[in-house]
């Protein structure tokens, strides 16, 4: 018995949805009161939090009970865990003041926390256990953590009452089951647990590490690649399908999407970016920058011949 692909990656878009609503209409307010202060900061940062917590929050419990319903065991209706509290939201604001439009991202965390917390506090009162399934897209750091397995709850992915490593624009999340029997299609955490086990490291950090190296390898391989089909493709833009240039937006939407990641959190893509030089981390961000900056111009070109191919329909 398994949550088929379709139902968790439903489930998950979901919930990475409300995080990005939250995120941006916090980034709204911000470019509207740039000179707000910072008390009004901490209340606007809460009242965000908390709303799209408890969405978020809801979305979990339905989906713990769903899950309780196939495995047909009796539980109480699964509970939403504390949303953001004020001293929460006012360390947050207050660690990210100088850089205000971090604050954004940092609501967008905290939304995802409640989601997470969640999970882990109806597994503990049901003695379930549980799993952090990473998406394709997950970092290192994540996929060592879903190499774990199902396990109970304990101290080691709990601060308190909270889930540890959660961090925002990410689609990992916990699953649970209450016996042997259930799984999340395509989660094989002995298969991940191999590949930690092979990569060069006497820790898990070290490996971490090591096998993060290898992927960015493999990606400024993959991109390299595409570089180079790209130009091709985007001398001849006109001559595409609209289905090829609707798969081009998506895919260089994808790009932009991960670049901000890398710009909102380095470490998901350089975990050991604290021992980079200043003019090292200033040179990435630049980088991922200008490749924003070009993705988006690819994305605006095939936009432009989509519309100029419907006007011309008309």
């Amino acid at each position: 018995m398994e949550i088929s692909k379709k139902d968790w990656k439903k489930y998950i878009q979901s919930l990475a949805k409300i995080n990005e609503v939250a995120a941006n209409e916090m980034l709204f307010w911000i470019k509207m009161h740039p000179n707000a202060t910072r008390n009004t900061f901490i209340e606007i940062a809460n009242a965000i939090a908390v709303k799209y917590g408890e969405a978020s929050g809801a979305l979990a419990c339905q989906m713990y009970d769903e899950i309780a319903k196939v495995q047909k065991v009796k539980v109480q209706p699964a509970e939403i865990a504390p949303t953001t509290t004020i001293p929460e939201s006012a360390k947050m604001v207050n660690a990210l003041y100088n850089q205000k439009l971090k604050i954004a991202p940092g609501v967008g965390r905290q939304v995802k926390q409640v989601a997470a917390d969640t999970m882990l506090k109806n597994a503990k009162r049901d003695r379930a256990e549980f799993a952090w399934i990473t998406s394709g897209d997950g970092c290192m750091f994540c996929r060592m953590i879903s190499s774990f397995g199902w396990q109970h709850a304990s101290k080691k992915v709990m601060n308190g009452d909270h889930a540890k490593h959660i961090h925002n624009n990410c689609k990992c999340e916990f699953a649970i089951r209450f016996d042997g029997t259930m799984g999340v299609e395509g989660y094989n955490p002995d298969a991940i647990k191999k590949e930690f086990d092979n990569a060069e490291g006497n820790t898990l950090e070290e490996k971490v590490n090591y096998l993060r190296r290898e992927k960015d390898k493999r990606e400024r391989k993959l991109l390299k690649y595409q570089k180079n089909s790209d130009k091709i493709k985007e001398k001849d833009i006109a001559n595409q399908s609209d289905n090829s240039l609707e798969k081009g937006i998506r895919k260089y939407k994808e790009q932009i999407y991960k670049h901000q990641r890398y710009i909102e959190n380095p470490k998901i893509k350089v975990f050991e970016w604290d021992k980079y030089s200043d003019k090292h981390k200033a040179g990435l961000i630049k980088h991922w920058e200008k490749e924003i900056k070009n993705f988006k111009e690819s994305v605006r070109r095939r936009e432009d011949e989509l519309n100029r191919r419907k006007n011309n329909d008309k």
